[in-house]
């Protein structure tokens, strides 16, 4: 059996067991790319909260979007103000915001 020029281009590392043999028959050593685990900010979380200096977490209230002419002008003053998330919530919320801790 002639093997002709090698190259990476032309084999398909699709399986396993062509990657192994690919390995075994040429003698290299392959190693896997692996990329490292960063802290990731969960974005979604980081634009509905923010984390004050003492570390309170701060949220809007819902419901200002839209059906507003059906709420008294009262509700809707109160609804446009942020208000403290409960402390039951505020670890989960924490945690996706691994940067923004403070306090």
């Amino acid at each position: 059996m002639v093997v002709a020029k090698f190259s990476w281009a032309k084999i398909a590392l699709a399986s396993t067991i062509l990657y192994l043999y690919i390995a075994r028959a040429f003698d290299i050593s392959l190693k896997a790319m692996r990329r490292a685990r960063n802290q990731k900010t969960r974005k979604s979380v980081a634009k509905r909260f923010k984390i004050t200096a003492t570390g309170k977490v701060i949220r809007n209230h819902s419901g200002k979007r839209h059906l507003l002419s059906c709420k008294s002008p009262k509700r809707r003053r109160r609804l446009g103000t942020s208000t403290v998330l409960d402390r039951s919530d505020e670890d989960r919320i924490i945690l996706n915001l691994p940067f923004n801790r403070r306090g």
